[in-house]
């Protein structure tokens, strides 16, 4: 709820809250609450929004849980281990990415 709140107030300073089509937001619960709460405010404010329609899901985060349920399955990770890496796997990256690597 408290997030729901920042989010409105936000949204306001903006002038988005009848603008906004769509969130994008991880795959955690407190996020349904954000979104449920967002479409309570919305519904008191006469604007249509509806969370089940509007959540967009991360999809990096999505693939990697899904990689990762392929090498455990394939038995090149434990699910022990898997989540015992020293870095974030984002964070881990060492490739450059400047423009000039793309080719």
């Amino acid at each position: 709820k408290n997030m729901a709140d920042v989010l409105w107030r936000t949204m306001g300073v903006y002038g988005l809250k009848d603008r906004v089509l769509a969130i994008n937001c991880d795959n955690a619960t407190s996020n349904d609450t954000l979104l449920e709460e967002i479409e309570m405010l919305c519904l008191e404010n006469d604007i249509p929004f509806s969370a089940a329609d509007a959540r967009m899901r991360y999809l990096p985060h999505t693939i990697h849980l899904s990689t990762m349920e392929i090498l455990m399955a394939l038995g090149v990770v434990n699910k022990g281990t898997s989540s015992k890496s020293r870095d974030n796997y984002q964070d881990s990256v060492t490739a450059p990415v400047d423009r000039e690597y793309d080719n």
